[in-house]
């Protein structure tokens, strides 16, 4: 199995990068239109007042959605989607579970977050190779705390190789981070719904 230094390092830096003030931001005019890429297709998050940004540089795909609370600066929502070159090989999913768990492992900074909880399990939502994840932690870093010392944040995702396209890798998380008394009950349920509007279609011809 080939380490996948380079997506560690993407996925520890996205980790801990989650703000709105990426510049520039636009509005998610119709949720109910989905982002097509080669291979799947994602719906953006349910509800209003969402806004977005792509990239598509250095050989990797970013979709990053963020949405703030009015009137609670502690408070703010963030769904991910990732796609990396893949060059890894793995025996079987048991050994990709266990790659997936040591990755977010070591992404996780730990001179800013204090890991909470965590969980990992293999899933076949997206295809065999698949990892559902759950973590929380303590953000220490978060530039919206004020005087509070950390914010909660949540995060629900999955990571996974395309089940027809071999070389590509894709991480999608559902994320939130407030107060304590700021995480919805419900959570879990949004980011099960923006998952269920991730689409995966054939291989591309032209691959």
């Amino acid at each position: 199995m080939k380490k996948l230094t380079q997506f560690t390092a993407v996925l520890s830096l996205i980790i801990c990068v989650l703000s709105c003030s990426h510049s520039p931001l636009r509005k998610v005019e119709n949720s109910s239109i989905p982002f097509e890429r080669p291979g799947y297709s994602i719906l953006p998050p349910a509800g209003g007042d969402w806004k977005y940004y792509s990239d598509n540089s250095q050989g990797r795909f970013k979709l990053n959605f963020c949405k703030t609370i009015p009137d609670n600066r502690f408070h703010s929502l963030f769904v991910k989607a990732i796609e990396t070159p893949n060059s890894a090989t793995f025996e079987n999913p048991q050994e990709f579970e266990k790659w997936v768990k040591k990755t977010i492992e070591m992404a996780m900074n730990p001179n800013r977050l204090h890991l909470l909880d965590k969980k990992t399990e293999l899933d076949n939502n997206f295809g065999p190779y698949t990892v559902r994840y759950y973590t929380k932690s303590e953000d220490h870093g978060a530039v919206n705390r004020g005087n509070e010392p950390f914010l909660i944040l949540v995060d629900y995702g999955y990571i996974f190789i395309h089940p027809s396209i071999s070389n590509m890798l894709i991480w999608v998380s559902y994320s939130e981070r407030g107060r304590s008394q700021d995480i919805r009950p419900d959570l879990k349920q949004a980011a099960e719904l923006f998952f269920n509007g991730i689409e995966i279609t054939k291989k591309p011809s032209f691959n």
